[in-house]
């Protein structure tokens, strides 16, 4: 649309066009330029209502235009009002946008929703996404919470909470997922899916690895592999630990040390009494670093130490020093050896 006059849509959310003109102002929405201004709209409000946040709002959703455009058409599209009425919740629509908490569920089809009778759809998936050192809480509108780690993505599915409760992981979140006895959970990885009715747990799903593992803190999940020639599955427990190996197709379970593989979160190690061989499986799962041993004994030794959770190099010489050994880090393997 050319030479659209942006004074038009000031006035439109402004609640001050004719029905005619709000036409216009809606056909020009849908083009980039369009979908361009409301994202800036966003952006202006909240740098209004910044200083009114609370620290448990300030973790802003990454809001999409396209979807608020979507929900606002659908919206003044199905609403019977006469004239002007029709577009006065679209301006509170979006001073919501900038100041709510995260709800990925519904990228804010929930928050223009009436009342409890009125069911919105989601008709496109929703995309959060994390960068390097920057972590996300994210809380759906069902009240799962979900806390991606960095450099990861995921996907809610559209249609999300009506009949099936669906998202996709790249990388790795911390889940705690809310109870309904007729609806599952599922988190579906590359190479692996983890389905769930409410429970607490850590799924690490990293793209180009071969490797997803799932670490349960509370209640139970399904864990299996997508490409399971073998068609395995294992229910995990609290305080069980799932690793799926495509390259091998090895499907693993264990109780050792769950905490440990939720450090990204806690900033912290915690080895009690456990044996440099089964510290080292761990640090293989959190680091990618495969041990080899000068000897048989070593790795016997038994480590009983927390330590912060800050990089492979800081851990592995906190243990060196626990045991009175010598470590060698090079190119991704760890080299374990007695003191000279």
């Amino acid at each position: 649309m050319k030479d659209f006059n942006k004074k038009l849509a000031e006035k439109f959310f402004n609640d001050k066009c004719s029905p005619e003109e709000a036409e216009i102002v809606l056909e020009w929405l849908k083009t980039i330029e369009g979908q361009d201004y409301l994202q800036k709209e966003i952006e202006k409000e909240l740098e209004t209502d910044v200083t009114n946040q609370t620290k448990e709002s300030v973790d802003i959703t990454d809001v999409d235009s396209k979807i608020l455009y979507k929900s606002i058409i659908n919206k003044v599209r199905r609403l019977s009002f006469p004239s002007m009425k029709r577009t006065l919740f679209l301006r509170p629509l979006i001073q919501i946008a900038a100041a709510v908490s995260v709800f990925a569920l519904t990228a804010l089809f929930l928050i223009i929703s009436p009342s409890e009778d009125e069911t919105l759809s989601v008709n496109e998936p929703v995309i959060f996404t994390t960068g390097e050192d920057e972590q996300k809480n994210i809380t759906l509108a069902d009240g799962t919470k979900i806390r991606l780690n960095s450099l990861s993505k995921l996907t809610i599915s559209s249609g999300y909470n009506s009949s099936e409760r669906k998202v996709q992981l790249e990388g790795e979140a911390f889940f705690e997922v809310k109870r309904e006895e007729n609806t599952s959970f599922t988190i579906f990885t590359e190479l692996a899916q983890v389905e769930v009715l409410g429970t607490s747990f850590n799924v690490k799903s990293l793209p180009g690895d071969r490797r997803v593992e799932v670490a349960v803190t509370d209640g139970r999940v399904l864990f299996k592999g997508n490409n399971d020639t073998l068609n395995r599955s294992v229910t995990l427990i609290e305080g069980a630990f799932g690793f799926w190996d495509e390259e091998y197709s090895e499907l693993e379970v264990d109780h050792i040390g769950i905490e440990n593989y939720l450090a990204w979160m806690s900033g912290r190690l915690i080895f009690d009494n456990l044996s440099l061989v089964n510290v080292c499986t761990q640090l293989q799962r959190i680091y990618g670093a495969e041990c080899h041993f000068s000897t048989g004994r070593i790795k016997d030794l038994s480590l009983n130490a927390e330590i912060p959770n800050t990089s492979l190099e800081n851990t592995i010489s906190a243990i060196a020093l626990s045991l009175n050994l010598e470590v060698t880090l090079r190119d991704g393997n760890l080299y374990w050896s007695k003191e000279n």
